[in-house]
């Protein structure tokens, strides 16, 4: 059964191209045709089908009857219908270019297919790049420093060292010449460079205890950096030959600084909160303890309550419906149930109204019966079109219209008695 949800603002065209109509539409096809001498050209055209599956299809049968056609790719297609827009106009279509449609859209009287051709610009290879851009001198040299700054940072077969002493060998201009690499940079086909770097990340990592961050550190480089230096060498299990055995503590002497003290201490004062004792057991502990406890409690009680009225308030109003009231209480469904589990365990008239098998039995049925009734009312909003056209097409004939659309007799004059019956 298709689905006619098509909305004015909203037209999906990815959507459409998926289904099939029950009537002709106009697709709006952009193509490309290959000739058997390998040319290409671009054309745009019209066909009217009940799909663009099939709409595809019937281009392309008619592109086989030219004797120089070798095939068709790049389809483009869209459907046009009541606000579809040309690009030039920016405004729906007019009868008149509706009628200008129907006329040079394919299949026709005079089996005539109407192709608009779009010329490609010179140095384009398909049509839906631009062709070469003419750069300016300005953006040419800004190219060519990028490219360069590239080759600088990432180059085959070479690599940055961390090690100090190839790095100053790396920059030497004997080296430069012998290799003609980049300067600062060691060869990976040097077996000799290659050892050098990995003896020296060795013993840091050896130093710093497996801590890749304070190795980092101390090589003056990113974590980053030492992680790719790691990388470059597989062969080796860094996890295992080299394991975290130096964690650095965290620094808090900066809490002892008088700046830090004074800003603390005007924030308690704001807040008008008193910090408790440090120490458990001593005297002035217990004493804080026993003031603060019955605070607690009451709070407790407060909220405590609070819930319970909202609960028993929002599950009557909602028809206990439990979703709902987690919606209108503004807690989550899952702490609703913990609430109601605990009240049902305290007050049993609470039990009674909230948790017993006849409501729950109750608000699943009525729950599925006005589902499906709002189910229903979709379908009709949906296929009230397809039902009454397929009715008056076939001469106002149940049986006709049943079997034009697929379905049995009566379910189509159930269809047909609920649409006269009821205003959709």
């Amino acid at each position: 059964m298709l689905t006619m949800d098509f909305k004015t603002s909203k037209f999906k065209q990815k959507k459409v191209r998926r289904q099939k109509f029950a009537h002709d539409q106009y697709w709006f096809i952009s193509y490309t045709e290959i000739y058997k001498n390998s040319k290409e050209r671009d054309f745009k055209t019209i066909v009217k089908a009940r799909s663009a599956e099939l709409a595809r299809k019937i281009l392309t049968e008619r592109l086989e009857e030219n004797d120089l056609f070798l095939k068709v790719k790049s389809f483009t297609i869209s459907m046009i219908h009541g606000k579809w827009q040309m690009a030039s106009l920016n405004k729906p279509l007019s009868i008149s270019q509706w009628e200008s449609i129907r006329s040079i859209s394919f299949p026709n009287d005079w089996n005539k297919l109407f192709k608009f051709e779009k010329e490609r610009l010179k140095g384009q290879l398909t049509r839906f790049n631009g062709g070469p851009k003419n750069l300016s001198e300005e953006n040419k040299n800004r190219l060519r420093k990028a490219v360069k700054n590239l080759n600088k940072e990432y180059i085959k077969n070479s690599f940055k060292p961390l090690c100090p002493d190839l790095t100053e060998e790396c920059n030497s201009e004997k080296y430069l010449k012998e290799n003609k690499i980049i300067k600062g940079h060691a060869s990976f086909n040097n077996p000799k460079h290659k050892q050098m770097e990995l003896d020296f990340i060795k013993s840091l990592m050896r130093k710093c205890g497996g801590n890749i961050q304070y190795a980092s550190e101390q090589a003056g480089v990113s974590r980053s950096v030492m992680r790719r230096a790691l990388d470059r060498f597989p062969k080796v299990d860094w996890k295992k030959d080299f394991p975290l055995t130096f964690k650095r503590g965290q620094d808090y002497s900066f809490t002892k600084t008088p700046e830090y003290k004074a800003k603390m201490s005007k924030i308690t004062k704001d807040r008008k909160w008193r910090p408790p004792p440090n120490k458990k057991g001593t005297e002035a502990y217990e004493k804080w303890k026993k003031s603060i406890t019955p605070t607690l409690e009451s709070k407790k009680l407060k909220i405590k309550k609070a819930h319970k009225d909202n609960i028993i308030k929002f599950m009557r109003e909602t028809g206990f419906n439990r979703k709902k009231t987690a919606e209108l209480m503004g807690i989550s469904k899952l702490y609703l149930e913990n609430l109601i589990y605990r009240f049902k365990k305290e007050d049993e008239d609470f039990s009674n109204e909230f948790c017993s098998p006849e409501i729950r039995a109750r608000n699943v049925s009525e729950a599925a019966k006005k589902r499906h009734l709002e189910n229903r009312i979709n379908f009709f909003k949906d296929n009230k079109f397809s039902i009454l056209q397929a009715y008056h097409q076939n001469g106002q004939s149940d049986s006709k219209a049943a079997k034009f659309l697929n379905v049995s007799l009566n379910t189509f004059k159930n269809w047909k008695g609920y649409l006269d019956e009821n205003e959709v």
